[in-house]
């Protein structure tokens, strides 16, 4: 099971790690600030990254049960989404 997970995390993290870098450069242009700024469809494309591979591991490595309280916490999210100006 290890070494599946491994496989999964591998062939997975490069959009992670392409999320990184760009908010460690987004710090970087602040870093004269404590507040940073950040064009809302650029954090949107942020948080759908780690969405997705969250998602991704937890189709493959859960169980039924916690599937379906995945889905719904997903669709509460969602709606919220709707509610919150950044």
């Amino acid at each position: 099971m290890e070494a599946e997970v491994s496989k999964f995390v591998q062939r997975r993290l490069h959009p992670v790690r392409v999320t990184v870098s760009l908010l460690t450069q987004q710090l970087e242009l602040a870093k004269a600030s404590k507040d940073v700024t950040m064009d809302r469809s650029l954090f949107d494309s942020v948080v759908s990254t780690l969405e997705i591979f969250l998602g991704d591991f937890d189709d493959r490595f859960s169980s039924g049960s916690e599937r379906s309280e995945r889905t719904a916490e997903k669709k509460f999210v969602e709606a919220s989404k709707s509610t919150i100006k950044i």
